[in-house]
């Protein structure tokens, strides 16, 4: 039986989540400090296994997140926070028949988390130029924390920019 997306069932669990944790903003978030919160232990390892295949797994009561020796957690935000959605929204899943469905929810995940629409709006008037009529998009870029790219693809996905 194939499962539809529910976006907005992942959006409402992306704000959720954001509300629970939100002492800080995602404008300035800091991951190490995210994951401490989540209670997420970071296990760094000589192996570079974990380099392209993020995941947080459960041990003895505990959740750890493995990553390579020199891991930078603060320039792989999106992956990370897609990770933390897949953990949030597929824990108790048994149903791994759809992987791409469950990668899918869990980007939509990160996007929701990181860049709330409506921040994302706020951002998009802050670096509008009159007088090119222009959005510096390096602008929202540095607001973020995040790549031009995913700055860019929020912007389209959410209809704002061609």
């Amino acid at each position: 039986k194939k499962r539809l997306i529910d976006l907005k069932m992942v959006k409402t669990y992306a704000e959720i989540t954001r509300n629970v944790i939100n002492k800080y903003s995602v404008m300035n978030l800091d991951m190490k400090e995210l994951l401490e919160d989540l209670d997420i232990i970071i296990y760094e390892t000589e192996t570079h296994d974990y380099e392209n295949n993020l995941t947080i797994n459960k041990r003895d009561e505990s959740y750890y997140l493995t990553v390579p020796k020199g891991f930078v957690l603060n320039e792989n935000k999106f992956r990370l926070c897609s990770e933390i959605g897949n953990l949030i929204m597929h824990y108790e899943s048994s149903d791994f028949s759809n992987m791409n469905q469950l990668k899918y929810e869990s980007n939509e995940f990160a996007a929701n988390f990181l860049l709330p629409e409506e921040l994302f709006k706020k951002s998009i008037t802050n670096n509008y130029d009159a007088s090119t009529n222009m959005v510096n998009l390096e602008g929202m870029s540095i607001d973020f924390g995040l790549p031009l790219n995913l700055i860019t693809r929020r912007g389209q996905l959410l209809g704002l920019f061609p």
